[in-house]
């Protein structure tokens, strides 16, 4: 299937052989479904040649390719290498995509987010817009097109459930939201989107299976580190931290929490680096006591000054 683009072209180069063969005429010719769109008959030539035929009346469609020479004449004389086939594109329109699963929905809306920031793009299909970085104008460009794919469809919706989750795909559909509630106005299908990605997230909140206290970050840090954790019940949480003497440093207040996962910045639990009495404490190891409920785990994090 050609990409759907303002031009597109087949380029190719096709060599003639070099040997001591008496050439009666190489006929080469390319056939674009089926019909003649390139031909050339060579004398007695051997060397490259390059050609390019255009395309771009095909664009989104999908074409048959054939690259045809001689096939009644000496193999070993009369024959033609083909070489540098590539289709290329100009002007390219994103359909939203990006991740080119054949259609749009919430695993692009990763993509984007996990890209977010870069200039240029690590994974260049997440300049959604092709302007050479991944920012808000990408998350808006997809979530203007799954959001009227949504209204379109509203059974759409069942993708919410369909989709699987993980702890770090939650991490960036949460940024993808609050990066998306932030736009001062609004489309209808923009609206759409967010209100999928909150489905999703209250969705993907259900399917947490089981309690665990996962890795601080930054870690080792100065002065503050964010302390991720997910529930499978609801919970009191208890977060405390203590010296390797294990001398008490500091409780971390959290309190009841429902069910969910709290991974990022703005809902895992959260330590400035101070004990309980406000100063700064020193470089060195220190142990996080975890507790929700019936679980509880200890995790070892690291002040370097």
């Amino acid at each position: 299937e050609l990409p759907t683009a303002q031009e597109v072209a087949f380029s190719f180069s096709v060599g003639l052989p070099e040997n001591d063969c008496s050439f009666d005429g190489v006929l080469f010719k390319v056939l674009l479904n089926g019909q003649v769109r390139f031909e050339r008959l060579a004398f007695n030539e051997p060397g490259w040649i390059d050609a390019r035929i255009p395309l771009t009346e095909f664009a989104g469609e999908s074409v048959l390719l054939e690259l045809v020479s001689d096939s009644i004449e000496n193999v070993g004389c009369d024959s033609v290498h083909w070489a540098d086939l590539f289709i290329t594109a100009k002007g390219i329109e994103s359909s939203g995509d990006v991740n080119q699963d054949g259609t749009v929905n919430v695993l692009d809306i990763i993509l984007v987010a996990q890209n977010l920031g870069q200039k240029p793009p690590s994974n260049p299909r997440a300049d959604a817009n092709k302007d050479g970085q991944v920012n808000i104008l990408d998350l808006v460009f997809i979530a203007e097109r799954l959001g009227e794919k949504v209204a379109a469809a509203p059974s759409q919706m069942d993708v919410v459930e369909a989709t699987p989750s993980s702890p770090e795909d939650i991490i960036v559909v949460r940024r993808a939201l609050n990066e998306l509630e932030t736009v001062p106005e609004k489309s209808d299908s923009v609206k759409m989107t967010v209100q999928f990605l909150r489905a999703w997230l209250v969705n993907a909140n259900r399917d947490v299976r089981e309690t665990r206290l996962l890795p601080n970050y930054p870690n080792p840090f100065n002065p503050e580190t964010w302390i991720p954790y997910q529930l499978a019940e609801a919970a009191d949480i208890s977060m405390k931290i203590y010296e390797v003497s294990g001398r008490f440093v500091r409780t971390i207040p959290i309190g009841f929490k429902p069910v969910g996962y709290y991974l990022t910045r703005q809902r895992a639990a959260y330590w400035d680096g101070r004990n309980e009495t406000g100063e700064p404490v020193s470089s060195g190891v220190y142990f996080l006591q975890f507790s929700a409920g019936e679980f509880t785990a200890t995790q070892r994090v690291v002040i370097v000054k």
